[in-house]
């Protein structure tokens, strides 16, 4: 029967082959490609699982279209906005336009917060954190109370008989800061609207239709302020003062 005879390679000449691939150029442009890949595999994929475990997490809109609570046995439901909307609303094209009122609002109030950051209840709490803020509930049970009371007023503007004075009726809109179109709510170009320089994250205030910010009003030679950018003022002092403003001085700026 025939033999096949292997043909050996010796020490000496594989030590050659190898030293021959480790000399060519192409192998180590292969190789770096491989390695680079390898790395960035390595950073990437944890980060995706992380922001794709992030968003699972759902957070609570408490001012969500649709969203209705209770206060005083009435329901009240909040209004959100852009602030490019809550600009509309003060032109003074629309408020001179001969097709009347269609657009233009006299009395605005507006509460400016990232609410993804809006914490007034412990339900997103975990063992490991901890973010439930006792100054926004309080700021989510003041704000029923003033959007009651602007109803409560509104109601009693729109059902007299007086028609003339419909156009008295307020608003109140939430912008939530946490949307990157409505930062420049906070710039200094805007500050005649909503009173922001750049640094506030939370701005309550009211706007005079085409008469703009106003931050205070007067009565009894003194000013009261109507606009903060500490929401634990706007649950101490503002929101009550807002609604005084509205309720007991319908909204007159100086005596």
């Amino acid at each position: 029967m025939a033999q096949i005879k292997r043909k050996k390679v010796s020490t000496a000449a594989a030590a050659k082959q190898k030293k021959n691939l480790l000399k060519n150029k192409k192998f180590w442009i292969i190789s770096s490609i491989v390695a680079a890949i390898v790395i960035a595999a390595a950073i990437v994929i944890p980060i995706v699982v992380i922001n794709a475990t992030k968003g699972e997490t759902e957070h609570t809109d408490y001012f969500k279209k649709g969203t209705t609570y209770s206060y005083k046995d009435t329901d009240v439901s909040f209004t959100k906005a852009n602030y490019e909307g809550i600009i509309m609303h003060t032109s003074e094209l629309d408020f001179e336009s001969e097709e009347g009122f269609t657009t233009y609002q006299k009395h605005i109030f507006y509460f400016a917060y990232d609410l993804s950051k809006f914490y007034p209840d412990t339900t997103m709490d975990t063992d490991d954190e901890k973010l439930y803020n006792s100054v926004h509930k309080e700021a989510l049970e003041s704000m029923k109370k003033l959007q009651y009371e602007i109803n409560k007023y509104n109601n009693e503007i729109l059902n007299d008989s007086n028609a003339d004075n419909d156009e008295e009726v307020a608003y109140l809109y939430v912008v939530d800061l946490g949307k990157a179109s409505n930062k420049s709510l906070t710039s200094s170009s805007y500050a005649s609207y909503f009173g922001g320089t750049g640094a506030e994250d939370f701005i309550f205030g009211y706007i005079a239709g085409v008469d703009k910010l106003k931050k205070t009003f007067e009565y009894d030679d003194k000013d009261h302020s109507i606009f903060t950018t500490n929401m634990n003022e706007f649950n101490t002092t503002i929101c009550d003062t807002a609604i005084e403003f509205m309720n007991d001085y319908n909204f007159r700026l100086s005596e």
